[in-house]
């Protein structure tokens, strides 16, 4: 698999996974309709997830992972 597919891969999974997470702890806090908790819980979701990215290194890309709070990116 190429490292632009599985980043491509990583972002949908990594999105996704943290997408539902907070769906499902908003949806108790918020007992509101739920196309309003869904857009809440994919805001929250672009900002919070693990962003994947693919850099050349060496003459070989290799894949890395970006998270909001760390400073450095951490390769996978």
């Amino acid at each position: 698999m190429k490292p632009k597919h599985k980043s491509l891969l990583f972002n949908f999974l990594g999105f996704t996974l943290v997408f539902f997470l907070l769906r499902f702890v908003i949806v108790p806090l918020f007992m509101q309709q739920d196309m309003f908790v869904m857009f809440i819980s994919a805001f929250l979701s672009v900002i919070v997830a693990p962003k994947f990215f693919v850099q050349k290194v060496d003459r070989k890309e290799q894949v890395f992972m970006k998270i909001l709070f760390l400073k450095t990116p951490i390769a996978v």
